[in-house]
């Protein structure tokens, strides 16, 4: 785009016709411009009249549109808007650097008398070589006050067309005119752009956010429809017509293409129908699959019975040994249970007669205690009687004293000295008698005592002997006793590593254990012999089945070796029909021959490509040294681009001499020798010589003559540009430097693009090779080598089987053998173990049997000394018992001296104290007095003489207390049955002596402790009673119920078993065999559990044959089974399974068969279908099925041949078709390369750092796939084209659907995973970034500065796809926008925009308001605007200008008349 030199506005007035723009101009001179101006001072009016230069009758707010200056009367009449652009130096002809683009406009014909109007407007370009008198500034637009009318200006235009040193032209329609200014860089696009923004006040990002919101429309709507399909329609492909004709193309090869498809279709369908039969195959190979293991479970069915029939067998066999050994152990357990009771019951009589015993003793013990306790009560009631009676002759001598005293007293007698003299004479004599008496009494005593002593010494010497003796004896006892319980615990262990029931019964087992081992070593001999000989055999089975095994091993790996290698054909065949695929090969049989004519296409492409990388290399060289030759080559490449443009209007002018007479050609050649080297243009020739883009066309390093038919025809030919053109560089190219520079950079990039693609070219062709080699290798060798293969394969797998039987049966024998080794192995390791433990059990036999009489003869040493301790203990308590009654006889004896004693000293005291006194020797009488008599009278007789005068009434009382006294003692003494016979007898034998008290307690405490003694006598007496009767109820009972349960063989028991069999022994010989009995019975559970588990799988086997009808096989070999029940259930469960998988299989095959068949119709193969409905059914067997795969391979051949047939006559459609999808996917690299060209185009250099300002990332198809996918695309477009009526709807639906952006999502893979991303620079540059276009904000200074930039890209970029400039240099451009500053007032934000302005030559003129120094300093011309009063209306003028530009050409100004200034 040029840039605006100046601009001028006249004779417009708005907002009523209160304000106005008289002849107004601006002049930025090809710079940056800022202009001020207050809101409401019509800035929006001066940008809005601006923009009607570049886009006629455009509006910037839908209710401020241009013809609303003219509505009411005060308003406009005529207005005009000019811009003066400086042409890019390519754009300058004939020195043309100058155009000034206008737009005159009145208020519409047909609305003249009305306020609203429409509006007459005509657009025009002038173009000159300098500043002149119809330049913007002097074209005659006001004449002093008048004003030049609409018709007047187009008038006066039409007349300046006719000055030689302008070029004038007027338009009235405006796509005329946008497409003449385009030609010189002024595009529609890029100010449709300009003119959105502008209708948000500058607002850039609001612009992109509102109408390009997402990645995608910035490309779909922005970039490819917009941008690229328009600057295509103008260059590329000659305009829309370019669409139209290939949506014409499409339309008229449509049949053809539905035709192909048709065929295609039905090849299709063949290729359907053999995928159908093959998916049918693959059915019968899961119903192959079935019938397999169907045969594998039916052979293990009958491997599983066979074994378990077997195993049944060897457990019954074992079963029955269980049972028989139990029955032994059971008679074992009954004699022994037999003995135990009845050594129990021979134990508890033996207790019994024990407690029985021992009951008699201590009825023995009781009577005994009874009258110990007795003689004890008699003799504690004699002694107390004997107290009470020496009381009561106390009590009575003192009341016979005081009644003789009272008698005195009362018959008044005195008493006279003889008569106590008398008595006391009488006192002497009894007191002689009785000292005799006691004194004898007491001599007899003292013997008696001595005599006591002597016995009590022996019977304790002989006590202590006892004891000690008794002790030695039981302590032996007891040491025999521990020695006899250590060897019964010692029995008792040796008993559990032992069969042994009875000790008696242990010669007869010792004898029995080495009877079985000699019978044991016999049998071991004779099965060693067989166990040799089997071996024998077995070694040479083993030596055939090795030699067998290894050609079997050997076999099986050739096996492997075919089948692996037919699936590595299968797999290159599979690799081969993809690449035929890939490569679009249809026929087979000329696969190779395609494949090597796109090797040697490709390789074409890669040589031409080299060429022209070396053509380019050269030309690059040429322009980096900067000398440039002329070559004679590129005719062809000058006629290919002519036909894309010209049609057929184009031929080589070798073409056109054939088409003349020999003369004729002779006659022209004469006169046009350069013909045959040059190209001839039979139409039209004009648009060439004014087809921009030719000119600009870069054909290489060549000068080629294309001439004009029409003047070879009239004979007028000459070298002016109306007869001849050159296709051949820019003549700028030989003398400018800047111009060079250019080419080599754009030529350098070329050199790199094609490098790139020769790089792709070698890398198809490697690829390409390969894949050759790879179908040339299947075709060939793969082929030939396949039958073979196949047939050995079949021969070793025939062998292969032959051999397995072989080695099947050979296996068989030798596994039989082996199990019978086996057996015998195990037999001969049973019996050595057996024989082994035999010898041990007799061993432990024999130490039992030494045990076990050294404990007999313990037991007798134990009672032996049990006896002689029951000896010493009834002779220790006989002793016992006599010393106890010594002690009682010398305890008496003792007390009865005592008395004697104490009597005599009474005597004698008495004697002495009372009677001694009145004692004279003399003769007196004899009185017949008993001594009591005797001194109750003398006492009496002397109270009385001594006391005469006492008082009578106490002695009275005194009496009657000695009486009652006397009658307390007597009444004691009958109490306790003591007679006083017996007591006068003691007296008078000097016995009766008074006991102390605490004589008295002691033997009361004796008492009483022998009535606890005999109380615990009895108590024992009763407890030994009742355990008496409760034993021997228990006896009595356990007789019964023994002689019950057992009979005679009890009563029998009971006599053999003795008081010396150990009951303990017999219970642990019976806890051996309940331990044995339990280990087997849980061995019989296992065993019977074992047989029932066989059974029940035998049951269920025979249920499974029945169910499914099967015969048992007889000559299956069978196989161990670890667990047979779980076996059985498995298989069971399978073989339902494989029934019901099979039913269900056959019934899905019969399904698919259905289902195949009703496809085959869908496909019309009417009667394909009818024949599998009525020939197929399902296979029931796997030789069936076999049979039906071969059946349905040989129907698909036959679909194969038929499918062949129609594949012929394909290629000449599928090349019309190929063709056309080539140029759209040829329309689609062009747009990736348009697109590819945006990011490259935003570089700028940005803190001494390049700066990519934009980056885009497109997910393409890949390139093998996008052939198929545009295909397929054309395909469908095609299927939709009978959906309109009209041929114009028709070709309107196609050229909608080839449009770019439509053609373009083909190769992409998904449109909204393209990523469009815009540089992001912050304050601190580290933090610079680039950001998604979605993503692209942060503050609104930033996100405005970043959609800046990116406006800025699009425009550069669109200003690079309507130019054909490669890299866009030399090329300026503009934008214009209203205060783009907002918020983006920071420097650091404007910097990199204006140094990307610069980059880009893109001139900025920006109206603003108050904007800052540091904005505005950046800007080379500033305005302030303002307005002044002017005939009561507002006239916006000029107020302030400053300006950094050097202008080298002054104005040219013819006429006097200055702009009205607010500093008149």
């Amino acid at each position: 785009m040029p840039h605006i030199n100046r601009l001028r506005v006249n004779n417009v007035k708005y907002n009523f016709g209160t304000q106005y723009y008289d002849d107004f101009m601006m002049k930025p001179y090809g710079k940056n411009m800022l202009y001020d101006l207050a809101n409401g001072g019509g800035k929006s009016v001066l940008m809005l009249l601006l923009l009607q230069t570049v886009i006629p009758n455009c509006t910037l707010d839908d209710k401020q549109p241009v013809e609303k200056l003219f509505r009411t009367s005060g308003g406009s009449t005529t207005i005009h808007s000019l811009i003066e652009w400086k042409l890019n130096d390519n754009n300058i002809k004939d020195g043309f650097q100058y155009m000034t683009t206008g737009f005159c406009a009145k208020k519409g014909t047909a609305q003249e008398e009305k306020d609203t109007a429409s509006i007459d407007y005509f657009n025009y370009c002038i173009f000159y070589r300098e500043y002149n008198e119809n330049d913007i500034r002097n074209l005659p637009l006001i004449n002093e006050n008048e004003r030049v009318t609409y018709s007047g200006l187009k008038q006066y235009l039409k007349e300046l067309q006719r000055n030689p040193g302008l070029r004038v032209e007027v338009f009235d329609r405006k796509g005329e005119y946008q497409q003449f200014i385009s030609n010189y860089g002024i595009y529609e696009s890029e100010w449709e752009i300009i003119r959105g923004i502008n209708k948000t006040e500058g607002h850039v990002r609001t612009y992109f956010e509102t109408n390009y919101k997402t990645t995608r429309k910035v490309v779909e709507d922005l970039l490819i429809e917009e941008i690229i399909q328009k600057s295509y329609n103008r260059y590329l492909d000659g305009g829309n017509d370019s669409e139209d004709s290939m949506a014409q193309a499409l339309l008229s090869i449509k049949d053809k293409l539905i035709e192909l498809s048709q065929k295609k279709a039905t090849v299709n369908f063949y290729d359907r129908q053999i995928e159908i039969i093959d998916g049918l195959k693959e059915r019968l190979s899961i119903l192959d699959h079935v019938y397999t293991r169907d045969e594998e479970l039916k052979t293990k069915l009958h491997q599983a019975y066979t074994y378990n029939e077997r195993s049944i067998a060897s457990k019954q066999a074992h079963y029955e040994q269980i049972c028989k050994e139990q029955d032994e152990l059971d008679q074992k357990m009954k004699h022994l249970e037999i003995i135990v009771e009845a050594a129990k019951l021979q134990k508890n009589e033996t207790y019994l007669a024990q407690i029985n015993k021992e009951i008699e003793q201590l009825t023995r013990e009781i009577l005994l205690q009874e009258d110990l306790l007795a003689r004890k009560q008699r003799d504690i009631s004699l002694k107390e009687s004997m107290n009470d009676y020496l009381e009561y002759l106390r009590e009575k001598s003192n009341r016979d004293e005081l009644k003789e005293s009272l008698e005195a007293i009362k018959g008044g007698n005195k008493v006279e000295i003889q008569e106590l003299n008398q008595l006391a004479f009488n006192k002497k004599l009894h007191v002689d008698k009785k000292v005799e008496d006691l004194e004898t009494a007491k001599a007899e005593l003292l013997d008696k005592l001595k005599e006591a002593d002597e016995n009590l010494s022996d019977s304790g010497e002989e006590e202590r002997n006892l004891d000690i003796e008794r002790a030695i004896k039981e302590n032996a006892f007891i040491m025999v006793k521990e020695k006899i319980v250590a060897l019964q615990q010692k029995l008792n262990q040796m008993r559990k590593n032992v069969s042994l029931l009875f000790f008696e019964e242990i010669t007869e087992a010792i004898s029995q254990v080495e009877e079985e081992n000699k019978a044991s070593e016999e049998k071991l001999q004779a099965i060693k012999q067989e166990l040799d000989s089997c071996q024998e055999t077995m070694v040479m089975l083993k030596t055939s089945l090795q030699i067998k095994e290894e050609k079997k091993t050997r076999l099986t790996t050739t096996i492997k070796e075919y089948e692996d290698w037919l699936v590595g054909y299968k797999v290159r065949q599979a690799e081969c029909e993809k690449l035929l695929e890939v490569y679009h090969i249809v026929s087979r049989d000329n696969c190779l021959q395609e494949l090597e004519e796109q090797y040697k296409a490709l390789l074409t492409k890669l040589v031409k490509c080299k060429e022209h990388i070396n053509i380019n290399e050269r030309y690059l060289t040429q322009l980096t040294e900067r000398n440039l030759d002329v070559e004679s080559e590129g005719l062809t490449k000058v006629k290919e681009y002519l036909e894309k443009r010209y049609k057929d209007k184009v031929m080589t002018g070798t073409a056109y001499l054939h088409t003349l007479p020999e003369k004729e050609r002779e006659r022209i050649l004469r006169k046009i020798p350069i013909l045959p080297y040059g190209l001839i243009v039979m139409e039209d020739y004009e648009s060439l010589l004014e087809d921009r883009y030719f000119k600009r066309k870069d054909f290489g390093a060549y000068a080629i003559p294309i001439l004009n038919l029409e003047e070879i025809k009239q004979g007028t030919i000459s070298f002016s540009k109306k007869s001849l053109t050159f296709a051949m560089k820019e003549e700028e190219l030989f003398y400018r430097e800047e111009r060079m520079a250019e080419e080599e950079s754009i030529v350098r990039g070329e050199v790199e693009d094609e490098k790139e693609q020769l790089r792709k070219l070698e890398q198809q062709e490697e690829i390409l090779k390969k894949d050759m080699d790879k179908v040339r290798y299947y075709l060939g060798e793969d082929r030939k080598k396949c039958a073979e293969v196949e047939q050995n394969h079949m021969k070793s797998k025939q062998e292969l089987s032959s051999l397995s039987r072989e080695i099947q049966e050979l296996a068989s024998d030798y596994m039989n053998r082996e199990q019978s080794v086996k057996q015998m192995s195990d037999e001969i390791t049973t019996i050595t173990a057996t024989m082994k433990e035999n010898e041990q059990e007799r061993v432990r036999l024999v130490e039992i049997e030494a045990v076990a009489t050294q404990k007999r003869g313990l037991e007798k040493e134990s009672m032996q000394l049990r006896n002689a301790c029951e000896e010493l203990q009834s002779r220790y308590e006989r002793i016992c018992q006599l010393r106890d009654e010594w002690k009682i006889k010398h305890d008496q004896w003792k007390l009865q001296v005592d008395s004697v004693d104490k009597q005599l000293k009474f005597c004698k005291e008495q004697w002495t104290t009372l009677f001694l006194p009145y004692y004279k020797e003399g003769e007196f009488d004899v009185l017949s007095l008993l001594e009591e008599e005797l001194d109750a009278r003398f006492l009496g007789k002397k109270d009385a003489f001594e006391k005469e005068y006492s008082d009578l009434g106490d002695k009275e009382r005194l009496l009657n207390s000695y009486i009652n006294s006397m009658n307390r003692s007597l009444k004691a003494i009958a109490k306790r049955k003591i007679s006083l016979a017996t007591l006068e007898e003691m007296k008078n034998n000097h016995s009766l002596v008074a006991i102390s008290e605490d004589i008295i307690q002691s033997e009361n405490a004796d008492y009483v402790h022998g009535e606890v003694i005999l109380s615990k006598l009895r108590e024992s007496m009763d407890e030994k009673k009742a355990l008496m009767h409760q034993l021997g109820g228990k006896v009595e009972q356990a007789r019964n119920v023994a002689e019950e349960k057992f009979g005679d063989v009890f009563k029998e028991a009971l006599l053999r078993v003795t008081s010396d069999t150990n009951i303990e022994e017999q219970k642990a010989a019976l806890q051996v065999i309940l331990q044995k009995k339990q280990d087997m019975k849980e061995e019989f559970t296992l065993s019977e559990r074992a047989i029932k588990v066989c059974e029940n799988a035998k049951d269920d086997m025979e249920r499974i044959y029945r169910q499914m009808e099967l015969v048992k096989s007889k000559e299956v070999e069978s196989k161990d089974i670890e667990d047979i029940e779980g076996f059985v259930k498995m298989l069971s469960r399978d073989l339902e399974s494989i029934v019901k998988d099979t039913n269900r299989k056959r019934d899905e095959f019969y399904q698919q068969l259905q289902k195949t068949a009703q496809t085959l119709e869908l496909l019309k193969a009417y009667e394909l279908a009818q024949e599998l409905r009525t020939a197929v059914t399902v296979p029931g067997t796997l030789e069936e099925s076999n049979d039906l795969k071969s059946n349905l391979e040989g129907v698909c051949d036959c679909i194969r041949l038929e499918r062949a047939r129609i594949e012929q006559g394909l290629e000449d459609m599928e090349r019309i078709k190929q063709s056309f999808e080539n140029q759209c996917l040829q329309r689609c690299d062009n747009v990736k390369a348009a697109l590819e060209r945006l990011p490259k185009l935003s570089k700028i250099m940005l803190d001494n750092e390049q700066i990519q300002m934009i980056g885009l990332s497109i997910p393409y198809v890949n390139e093998e796939l996008q052939g198929q996918r545009m295909s397929d695309y054309i395909d469908s477009i095609v299927a939709g084209v009978d959906k309109y009526e009209t041929p114009n709807e028709k070709i309107k639906y196609i050229r909608e659907s080839l449009s770019l952006k439509r053609l373009f999502s083909v190769i992409v893979t998904d449109m909204n995973r393209i990523k469009l991303t815009l540089y992001k620079r912050e304050r601190i540059k580290e933090q610079s970034r680039h950001l998604r276009y979605e993503e692209a904000v942060g503050s609104t200074g930033q996100s405005q500065g970043i959609y800046i930039q990116f406006l800025i890209a699009i425009i550069n970029y669109i200003t690079y796809m309507n130019s054909g400039n490669i890299d866009n240099k030399g090329l300026r451009k503009v934008i214009f926008i209203d205060n783009p500053f907002g918020a983006a007032k920071d420097v650091y934000i404007w910097e990199p925009i204006f140094e990307l302005l610069k980059m880009n030559q893109v001139q900025l003129i920006v109206p603003a308001r108050g904007t800052t120094p540091a904005i505005t300093g950046k800007f080379d011309v500033n305005y302030i605007l303002g307005q002044c009063l002017n005939d009561k209306k507002q006239q916006t003028v000029v107020v302030d200008y400053h300006s950094n530009v050097d202008t080298t050409e002054m104005e040219y100004i013819p006429l006097q008349y200055e702009q009205t200034s607010l500093f008149e």
